[in-house]
């Protein structure tokens, strides 16, 4: 349910939704969504395009997000270069 999964009261839910979207999730919350490689492959683009990469925390956020995900480090250079000409276009 959505309430457990912002730690939101039922009652409550209605105020508190806009703070609790506005929290950013830590790369060990993104990571846990995936069940195996390859949701985890799946998200870290989507992580990726939602980021700055100039941006030195969101840097080291992506690298994180793909440490704990255990995504093997040709995939994210495979993924990286995916987006980046993706995002060319």
């Amino acid at each position: 349910m959505l309430s457990e999964f912002l730690s939101i009261s039922q009652e409550n839910l209605a105020e508190p939704t806009f703070d609790a979207i506005q929290r950013p999730f830590s790369p060990g919350q993104i990571a846990a969504l995936a069940v195996d490689c390859e949701q985890a492959a799946e998200l870290y683009p989507t992580a990726r395009v939602a980021t700055d990469r100039d941006e030195p925390a969101e840097k080291t956020f992506l690298r994180y997000l793909s440490e704990v995900s255990d995504l093997p480090a040709e995939l994210v250079v495979h993924l990286e270069t995916w987006v980046a000409s993706d995002l060319e276009t």
